[in-house]
């Protein structure tokens, strides 16, 4: 009798080297507890059970990222980088970029139309201290913004000459000659 060669026996691993060594890396730096490497193993074992190798499309099954808290109201953080709410008032809000507890930056905006639901601001002021990349904290300050305003589509600004190439590589599109603007 001719043995199924697409079934795998029990305890018997198949995987591609890049999702072996991203599981090396979890275990290393991201498993907390014995536990959490015995429950991916279980995992492993029952994936593997179907005959054909792992591959890094079956990671997010394998590892289940345990759920984050919820960051508190007036903070919202990506990479440990944080956007702080220093103020806010109907016309405008400034906040200030963190990056591991040190300030890299603020940003200031303003609704268009002072609806508190409107999809669109306007970026008023942008500073970051000279020892930073200015490109890296506008992006994570946007991204934030996104995250804290979900039905925001539109950012513009009003641009000097001698930033325009800064902002074009930050990403805005050229409306005019001083209008630039980021859409989602």
């Amino acid at each position: 009798m001719k043995k199924n060669t697409t079934e795998n026996p029990q305890d018997i691993l198949k995987m591609n080297v890049p999702l072996f060594i991203r599981l090396i890396e979890y275990a290393r730096e991201d498993a907390e507890t014995d536990m959490d490497l015995h429950d991916v193993t279980e995992r492993l074992i029952k994936l593997s059970l179907k005959g054909e190798p792992l591959t890094m499309d079956d990671y997010d099954t394998i590892v289940i990222p345990k759920k984050e808290e919820k960051p508190k109201k007036s903070e919202l953080y990506e990479n440990k980088v944080t956007l702080k709410t220093m103020d806010e008032t109907p016309e405008s809000s400034i906040y200030f970029i963190t990056k591991n507890g040190r300030e890299i930056g603020g940003i200031e905006v303003s609704n268009i139309s002072n609806k508190p639901l409107d999809n669109e601001l306007t970026l008023l002021d942008f500073k970051v201290p000279k020892d930073e990349k200015p490109l890296e904290v506008i992006n994570y300050a946007l991204r934030l913004l996104y995250k804290k305003l979900p039905n925001l589509q539109k950012i513009s600004l009003n641009v000097k000459p001698s930033n325009k190439y800064f902002w074009e590589k930050a990403g805005a599109q050229r409306i005019s000659d001083t209008l630039y603007t980021f859409y989602r």
